[in-house]
């Protein structure tokens, strides 16, 4: 898929050493997205510096060095015993502002390069401005004073809602020495909060270079149904979001019994350990549980383990990005339940804009007209998605070989 870059570290005069890289991302905490494109980008380090030292910077160490062999360091530091976090939040958190600016600049000298691997690192979804937005802050600055490159490769950037956390990351995206963006909507977002991006690239997810798992043949000749669920609370928090969340698994339920008496069959699909509340609350309410209709939902440990389990059904229902995106790159037709217009754009990218609603205001009879006319253009769409699908790939190793020679460079400049 791209182009090998017959370079050494010893060709451009610089020492035998390995790289270090250093990524920086929401890794480890449950979000197969996340983890798909930290992935993706592991995958990628590995196959052009097979000697490369990469150590992930992010909320799941342990889990990271078990998933993926790689070396991982928390991205922050919180106190731990209660009396430690009530004289920390009694000092407006400066304890620990001090230590983590301390401990950033410890770890970040070490490495050659600073790598965000895509995924939404650049919005405050569930969080305020001294979460996400003041992590990204601190390492990119302290990456920057120490003159390690940083690169932001396919990216999201979506709506920063609160006016101290657009501050706090509006100086951060153009400390890069090489960024591109996943799609026209982040990087016409960052443009319009005053980022000059006129000559940003888009490449597109990272996820979309995964390898994709065989399709493998079904005995039962029924259509099976793919419905990928999301525990959506609303941007701000779970407690804030009641009114959103039970809405939308009632809705979920009522379609996935209407999918069961209308003769299909329905498997249930997450992308985030906390989706199985909603695969709970769903499978507690649906008629169709108890009969031959319902597939029995199993958790997913990665985008892989996402991808055999979408290999399984033949059309998809879904609200999560790379739910979405997983279907996409199956082959599947899909229709987006989206929570933001970024899982819209990924229709557009594989060639079949418009099947979508937004997830806190979708209709069911809706949602059952556009299944309906999907199942009905089910071998065209087919088609017309695999096509894309391999245009994006290509894109992807475009970005590829600019990224081997940018760390390459980077490599040598450090030494």
């Amino acid at each position: 898929m791209t182009e090998t870059v017959e370079l050494s570290r010893s060709s451009t005069g610089a020492s035998d050493r390995p790289l270090r890289i250093a990524t920086l991302g929401w890794h480890g905490a449950g979000n197969l997205g996340n983890d798909g494109c930290l992935e993706a980008m592991i995958h990628f380090i590995r196959r052009e510096f097979p000697r490369a030292e990469i150590t992930a910077i992010c909320p799941g160490p342990d889990e990271i060095r078990k998933k993926f062999g790689v070396g991982a360091i928390q991205m922050r530091w919180e106190p731990g015993p209660r009396w430690m976090r009530g004289i920390n939040k009694l000092a407006l958190k400066t304890p620990s502002a001090v230590f983590n600016w301390v401990n950033t600049s410890r770890h970040i000298g070490v490495f050659d390069a600073l790598v965000v691997p895509g995924a939404g690192l650049i919005d405050d979804y569930r969080t305020n401005f001294l979460g996400r937005p003041a992590v990204l802050r601190r390492w990119c600055a302290a990456a920057k004073r120490n003159g390690v490159p940083i690169v932001f490769a396919s990216v999201g950037a979506d709506p920063i809602r609160n006016a101290l956390s657009r501050w706090m990351v509006k100086p951060v995206v153009p400390m890069a020495t090489y960024r591109s963006y996943r799609d026209e909507g982040s990087r016409d977002y960052m443009q319009s909060i005053g980022v000059d991006e006129r000559a940003t690239p888009v490449c597109p997810d990272l996820a979309w270079g995964l390898p994709s798992p065989p399709t493998s043949s079904r005995s039962d000749a029924r259509m099976t149904v793919g419905v990928g669920v999301m525990a959506y609370h609303g941007w701000r928090s779970i407690e804030a979001g009641r009114d959103i969340h039970d809405p939308y698994v009632d809705k979920v339920t009522e379609f996935v019994d209407w999918l069961a008496d209308s003769g299909y069959r329905v498997r249930l699909l997450i992308g985030e350990k906390s989706d199985q509340r909603v695969v709970n609350a769903v499978a507690a309410k649906a008629r169709c549980v108890a009969t031959d209709a319902w597939i029995a939902p199993t958790p997913a440990a990665s985008l892989h383990e996402l991808m055999a389990q979408i290999a399984d059904v033949d059309v998809v229902v879904a609200s999560r990005f790379h739910n979405v995106l997983c279907a996409l790159k199956m082959g599947r037709p899909t229709i987006s339940l989206a929570y933001m217009p970024k899982c819209n754009e990924l229709l557009e990218q594989a060639g079949t804009p418009g099947l979508c609603q937004m997830i806190e205001e979708f209709d069911v009879e809706k949602l059952k007209a556009q299944f309906t006319e999907l199942v009905a253009d089910r071998e065209r769409l087919e088609g017309i998605i695999r096509q894309h699908v391999r245009q994006l790939e290509v894109k992807l190793g475009e970005q590829e070989v600019v990224l081997a020679r940018l760390l390459q460079t980077a490599g040598a400049q450090r030494d």
